[in-house]
């Protein structure tokens, strides 16, 4: 009860917190801010989340404690038992006597049956352990392995067996193979036991031998050949196998082995698995390409266009970023895959491909669109001479500079979104860090 007062007054504060303030968690966090938290410069949108996390632990508390109280059967005066058979278990109470409380804890033992109960529930046991163990043949005539169960029922009762001539039928129930054809007469005692008390019955049956399958008959044909085979050579470190049975002759071989399939599954489903990662990381080597080359554009452009307005030709301009790039690499840089596009077009040049093959093929074996245009501004330069390749270029960086800036927020805004999942994660860990020492002392 005073768990729940406490909620309860919580409750109240928020409502008179939302009276005053104009009915709203914005308002309610904006006064508050201002006349208490003023000193902490706090924003106005992280007090209404403190108090957004607090009414929410307060109403999951209130709900946890009605869940607990609706559920005890204490408030109508009994403790419930475990079942028959079930183990003690102790409540913790507390005891109000005359103004003073005190915690007691209670031993609560399970239910146990009367003796008429468990009287009654023997009877009824011994009644019907005959038919079962019997599996529907008479007693007079038992030609299959019988039911010897261990225990009965839901109740717990357990059974033991004995056997007059365990030679004839085993304590498990089952026949031996060197029953008389004239029948075996053998007494089976069970001993019934429940909750202390134990009741006893003996049941008389005639075995005959045991009616066998055609299965049943050759696998006991093989193991009486087996036996004759090897009679006296138990030191032998050789089991022989017979070349005949019943007169027959036999083949022996080992059942088809599925182990050299399985390797052949896993091979081929490892084989598939292979390629597809080949092909998916294919795929992500691609973008990743495409990507590097967005970001490389503006800045191969600005390079090329200094160089230009230092009054070298294009074919030098390339050769000098070439140059500038392959020393980079021997001193630790990073490969670039947009410098990596001119120094190969430099590098046919060297090889004596015509300047105007060159810059055709950085637009044939690029698939960025912007490469493609810059290599349609170089042919087009190269066959009619423009004065405006420069000016052209440097229009062409600027605006590419602008598209890298928005491929930036972009993916700022997508690692915000993956964010946000293990954000939330944390705040489900705080809010049990919190809540549950603060429930435990209550307790």
């Amino acid at each position: 009860m005073r768990m729940l007062m406490i909620h309860a007054a919580v409750c109240a504060g928020f409502v008179v917190l939302f009276v005053w303030s104009g009915g709203t968690f914005a308002a309610a966090a904006s006064r508050i801010n201002k006349m208490f938290l003023a000193p902490l410069d706090l924003p106005d949108r992280s007090v209404r989340t403190a108090l957004l996390i607090v009414f929410a632990a307060n109403a999951l508390g209130a709900c946890a404690l009605w869940s607990e109280w609706s559920s005890s059967t204490v408030r109508d005066g009994y403790l419930v038992r475990e079942e028959y058979g079930g183990t003690s278990y102790t409540e913790n109470l507390e005891v109000k006597v005359e103004g003073k409380k005190e915690s007691v804890e209670l031993q609560v033992p399970p239910r146990v049956r009367t003796e008429e109960e468990v009287s009654a529930l023997l009877a009824a046991a011994c009644a019907d352990l005959p038919d079962l163990v019997l599996g529907g043949m008479p007693a007079s005539h038992v030609d299959r392995d019988l039911l010897l169960v261990g225990s009965m029922g839901d109740e717990g009762i357990t059974v033991s067996w004995m056997t007059s001539s365990p030679s004839v039928i085993d304590w498990d129930g089952k026949i031996s193979r060197d029953v008389s054809p004239a029948g075996s007469d053998v007494r089976l005692t069970a001993e019934l036991s429940l909750d202390g008390s134990m009741r006893e019955i003996t049941m008389d049956v005639t075995v005959y031998p045991r009616k066998l399958t055609a299965a049943e008959k050759l696998r006991d044909s093989v193991e009486r050949a087996v036996d004759s085979e090897n009679t006296g050579t138990a030191g032998d470190e050789r089991l022989l196998l017979p070349e005949e049975i019943d007169g027959r002759p036999v083949h022996w071989s080992l059942p088809d082995s599925s182990t050299g399939f399985m390797i052949l599954i896993m091979g081929m489903l490892t084989s598939v698995l292979f390629l597809f990662s080949r092909v998916q990381n294919r795929g992500i080597e691609l973008d990743r390409r495409k990507q590097q080359l967005m970001r490389d554009y503006p800045n191969v452009i600005s390079y090329l266009v200094l160089l230009l307005n230092a009054g070298m030709s294009m074919r030098m301009a390339f050769a000098r970023l070439t140059i500038d790039y392959e020393k980079s690499l021997k001193g630790g840089g990073q490969v670039r895959e947009g410098y990596e596009v001119i120094a190969k077009a430099c590098h046919e040049m060297e090889k004596g491909v015509s300047e105007l093959d060159a810059y055709m093929h950085i637009g044939q074996n690029t698939p960025e669109i912007r490469y493609k245009t810059f290599s349609t501004l170089l042919v087009q330069n190269m066959r009619k001479g423009s004065r405006e390749l420069t000016g052209i270029l440097e229009r062409e960086a600027a605006e590419a500079f602008e598209e890298r800036k928005k491929q930036a927020r972009i993916l700022g805004e997508q690692a915000g979104t993956k964010l946000m999942f293990p954000m939330l994660l944390m705040l489900g860990v705080v809010l049990v860090i919190l809540m549950v020492p603060a429930y435990m002392s209550f307790q």
